[in-house]
């Protein structure tokens, strides 16, 4: 029975944040989403996290470490690894993760990312790394305050150990190096974002990013929670909260948008896709 209890404990995280998006809209659904399609939709995720507990059966190991392994090669890489940690929200990663020698991966949950000054520079969600992927051993803590938005599940990876299969896997390297590319990508991308394009623009890009992220990662995205507050969107797109606020209001009133507290609904991201410049659809994760 402990054992039992234990497997529980570390499976429970993994289900409640997209259970909790269903439930509620179960209970308050939109005129336009029939109850039936809320319930295959909640049972989809639920059937997706449940057992979702070993590099093996993970939903995210065609995006992470494992990429490229097979057989007795992924089992050598999961033996690396501890229990999932789950962490409480609002929890500091930065104090809770010793950053400076593992490399976090996000299985459920958000994390806000802030700079000194507290405005916020980034959000990462299921799929997402955190940590130095230059791979190197020790490193300098992150300059920046990492916490929780929600109960958090994450696979926490030795730096020390990844770099001890790295000449037996050389894909490990690779895939790193992959990310780090990409991350730097990303970056460049919201730069011109963020400090070229308009308000209505910037709240699209916004909206459609965390959609195609959900995406990406074979969740649903059409229905999901922000787990932001709407002055953490609006401190991480550059506006003002009033003007935040202001704009879901009107992509609600054109039946672009749902909101119910922190649910939204996207009804027609046709509309949010012609609100980007061409060169920018397609870097939206």
């Amino acid at each position: 029975m402990p054992a039992i209890q234990k497997l529980l404990a570390v499976q429970a995280p993994l289900r409640l944040d997209m259970e909790t998006v269903y439930d509620s809209l179960t209970q308050h659904p939109f005129n336009n989403l029939p109850v039936i399609f809320i319930k295959q939709q909640r049972k989809r995720v639920h059937g997706m996290l449940q057992y979702n507990t070993t590099c093996s059966d993970c939903f995210l190991k065609s995006r992470c470490f494992p990429q490229g392994l097979n057989g007795q090669e992924l089992l050598d890489f999961q033996a690396l690894l501890p229990a999932p940690l789950s962490l409480k929200n609002r929890t500091n990663l930065n104090d809770a993760c010793c950053l400076e020698e593992h490399i976090l991966v996000i299985k459920s949950g958000y994390v806000k990312i802030t700079d000194p000054n507290h405005h916020v520079i980034d959000f990462y969600g299921p799929g997402c790394f955190l940590g130095d992927l230059t791979l190197r051993e020790q490193s300098q803590p992150p300059p920046n305050i990492m916490t929780a938005l929600s109960r958090l599940v994450v696979c926490r990876i030795s730096k020390k150990s990844l770099n001890e299969k790295i000449d037996q896997y050389p894909s490990i390297r690779a895939f790193a190096m992959r990310l780090l590319s990409r991350k730097i990508h990303r970056a460049d991308i919201m730069h011109v974002i963020f400090m070229k394009e308009n308000a209505e623009t910037k709240l699209a890009y916004f909206l459609l990013w965390m959609s195609e992220r959900l995406k990406k990662n074979n969740l649903p995205h059409h229905i999901f929670i922000l787990p932001m507050m709407k002055k953490d969107i609006a401190s991480f797109i550059g506006i003002s909260p009033e003007t935040t606020a202001r704009m879901i209001r009107q992509l609600e009133a054109i039946d672009v948008i749902a909101n119910q507290g922190r649910t939204l609904v996207i009804k027609q991201p046709e509309y949010l896709y012609s609100l980007l410049p061409p060169g920018l659809i397609g870097h939206l994760t």
